[in-house]
């Protein structure tokens, strides 16, 4: 839990997992339709499959959908929300600097020790502790589908490494 406290009063407490750490993470309007049944049907294809593809018309909650599986995960959920807005939204340092400083906190439960450092260096850290605890990683990536050849390359540059490990899981 991170808190902004002066004197005596704490004027503002979040709470800090992987879904607060992502600049990129949609905001989650107070009232929503339930997706919990699609949730749990996520959670049990998980059993079975590595990978798992969302889609849906714009405006059917396919992002928000997205949104609320990472909530669910927020300890063990990497996620980058692409919106369109500009073009470095779609670089690679933004992209592996947004789902590393998530990891450092599944990694370390503490991000200020946070610096630019590569990915590739702390996936063998994330797996072994996913492993040891028996535990998913899950990869949220949203907003994909109709970017640019390079940029879809970018983002498979970036995740490639991570697809055959058996603790890992895509949405």
């Amino acid at each position: 839990i991170n808190m902004l406290a002066t004197g005596n009063t704490i004027n503002e407490c979040h709470i800090l997992n992987m879904c607060a750490l992502n600049t990129t993470f949609p905001r989650i309007p107070s009232e929503t339709i339930s997706r919990e049944t699609y949730l749990d049907l996520i959670d049990q294809q998980f059993a079975e499959n590595k990978v798992l593809c969302v889609s849906g018309q714009k405006g059917a909650g396919v992002t928000m959908t997205l949104a609320m599986f990472a909530m669910r995960h927020s300890m063990e959920c990497v996620s980058y929300f692409n919106y369109g807005l500009s073009r470095m939204e779609l670089s690679s340092k933004t992209i592996e600097d947004c789902l590393t400083k998530q990891l450092m906190l599944y990694i370390d439960g503490d991000v200020s020790k946070y610096e630019e450092i590569n990915m590739r260096s702390i996936m063998y850290k994330a797996l072994r502790r996913a492993k040891s605890q028996h535990r998913y990683i899950y990869f949220v990536i949203d907003g994909f589908a109709t970017v640019p050849a390079d940029s879809k390359e970018i983002l498979r540059d970036i995740l490639a490494p991570w697809f055959s490990n058996e603790n890992i899981r895509f949405l």
